[in-house]
């Protein structure tokens, strides 16, 4: 309830604060892909990696301008971040793929640089996000249904899912609040262009990696694992000034 209260308060303020300062902030839309890795020492599982996956994220940017060349800039961000378990060696086949989505809102400075046409960016800040949903979907062995012997192929590769018959799952993710953690802080850097169609509307391409500074899991045993999203996100989108002229005000006035 608090985390939706902080967004709630900080777009109002955004809002109003727009109405204010005129030209010089900036509403808009974007959407693109993302690649996340759960970044863990897994050195005490055998035969089993971390891997990668790939999602989405959607999100309303907002920015404001602060002086020709920086602007504050932050986004209310639906993304997701997927990670898959792949087990090896004797263990191949059996997998999980996780797909969880976050509600997230970065708060950066952008630094602005080249002509009034097109522009080229960096952005560094800190963020925060809420673990909305999950879902797990792969293969286990099931060690209660062995395969049969009389049918069983010698000359078949020797693994775990040729010895018992595996089953397939797809199920929603079911949050403990004794061990699942929520709530996620971290650091943001990215870099982008920036192309004027015409004033007052820009179209802009952009990569931002976010690393999480919190781990998944509460403190609920001894000798915990931390587990921190690694995440890329690469997008695409459109910004719209807030007034009609498209010209640059400084606290109300015209400059």
């Amino acid at each position: 309830m608090c985390f939706k209260k902080s967004i709630f308060l900080l777009f109002s303020f955004l809002f109003c604060f727009s109405i204010y300062s005129n030209a010089q902030f900036s509403w808009g839309l974007e959407a693109g892909y993302t690649s996340n890795h759960l970044v863990t020492d897994n050195s005490n599982q055998s035969f089993t990696n971390y891997t990668s996956r790939s999602g989405f994220t959607v999100a309303i940017p907002a920015l404001y301008k602060l002086n020709d060349w920086l602007s504050l800039k932050t986004k209310l961000t639906y993304i997701q971040k997927n990670y898959s378990i792949v087990r090896t060696g004797y263990y191949a086949g059996i997998y999980q793929n996780n797909n969880n989505s976050y509600l997230q809102i970065p708060l950066m400075l952008q630094c602005n640089f080249g002509d009034d046409n097109f522009q080229g960016f960096v952005n560094l800040g800190v963020y925060g996000g809420y673990w909305l949903a999950g879902k797990q979907k792969g293969v286990e062995a099931n060690i209660l249904n062995p395969v049969d012997s009389a049918a069983y192929s010698s000359t078949a590769p020797s693994t775990y899912l040729n010895e018992t018959n595996g089953y397939s799952y797809n199920e929603s993710y079911a949050f403990d609040s004794r061990k699942d953690k929520r709530f996620e802080f971290g650091y943001v850097a990215g870099l982008g262009l920036n192309y004027e169609l015409k004033k007052g509307k820009k179209l802009f391409a952009e990569a931002n990696y976010y690393y999480s500074v919190t781990d998944q899991q509460k403190k609920y045993q001894t000798n915990l694992v931390p587990r921190y999203n690694s995440t890329v996100a690469i997008t695409v989108g459109i910004l719209f000034s807030i007034g009609n002229t498209g010209e640059f005000y400084y606290y109300g006035k015209k400059q």
